[in-house]
Order: structure tokens, then sequence, then C-alpha cells
């Protein structure tokens, strides 16, 4: 048995990043994360992701809301950052409060801006093969750990142990 390690990946995906911010000039992407309420995990994720895209140039704003908030107050969120041209990519933390419409809310994201790929439109783009739509993270992360490791596919069986649209 292989140990496969994370951070080898992490390098060279921040070196295509790199390579295709490059290409772009005078273009800054910037991630929107929408937090709703103080739980710990969440905040501390929050943290780390913005170090790590900040670490290689990327923006991130944060969007705070009080776990009380009301189903219009959020979707009022979503739908400002679905137009504002500055915003590239939009990512909800979960699991949110239960008084939340969170299907509605994946509806409303941009297929463009759905970089957790919880929108109707990303979904059905995974299973037609879009290469445009985008993957839950978790399960983008695995491929690319095979990518990386050169790991082939074709004809494997595979276990998946806690199936979730958080995880993927």
């Amino acid at each position: 048995m292989e140990e496969l390690l994370g951070k080898p990946v992490a390098e060279e995906i921040e070196k295509e990043c790199v390579a295709f911010l490059a290409e772009r000039p005078g273009v800054m992407p910037a991630l929107a994360l929408i937090r709703v309420g103080e739980r710990t995990a969440d905040v501390t994720y929050e943290k780390a992701i913005k170090k790590r895209f900040l670490s290689f140039g990327l923006e991130v704003k944060s969007y705070q809301l009080p776990a009380d908030c009301s189903n219009e107050q959020f979707q009022e969120v979503i739908q400002f950052l679905n137009d504002d041209e500055e915003i590239h990519g939009i990512m909800i933390f979960r699991p949110l409060p239960s008084h939340l419409d969170q299907e509605t809310a994946f509806r409303m994201i941009k297929r463009e801006k759905d970089v957790e790929g919880v929108s109707r439109e990303s979904m059905a783009g995974l299973i037609l093969k879009d290469e445009s739509a985008f993957a839950p993270c978790t399960a983008q992360a695995v491929m690319e750990m095979c990518r990386f490791y050169k790991i082939p596919l074709a004809g494997k069986e595979v276990c998946i142990l806690g199936r979730s649209l958080v995880v993927g």
C-alpha cells in the first residue's frame, strides 16, 4: 500500500494556478465566502481558505450573517454576489441553520460562480461530462490526487463511505 501525500499535489495545483493567472494579466479572481453563524469549524475553515488563497495572490471576500438571519437576507447576499462582476466564485459554509432554504440557495447560484458544484446545473454538467462544470471540492481533491499519482481509474471498483453534498 502506498501513502499518498496531499502537499505535493497542492503545490502542483498552486503552480498551475499561478501559470493560469500569469496568462490573464489584469484579472484578479475573487472568491466570496458566505458564513451563517459562528460555528468554530466554519470560522477555522474560512481562515484556512483565506490564508491559502492570499498566499498566491487571490482575493477572498467574506460575508457573515447572524445564525438567526432570515431567508430573505441570506438570499439577498447570494443575489448580490451573483450580480457582482468582481466575484468569480461563491462558496456557502454548511451545514446551514435549519430555518434557511438550502435548495433555493443552491439553485440561485450562477453556474459559472458555483465553485462547489452544488447547483443543479453543475450536477447535471458532471453527469453529462461537461468539463466546465465544477465538482464538489472533496471529490475533485480525490480525482486530483489520482491524477497526480497517475492512478488509473478505468475499470476500478470503489467504495464510498458516507455520501453527502457537503463532502461530495
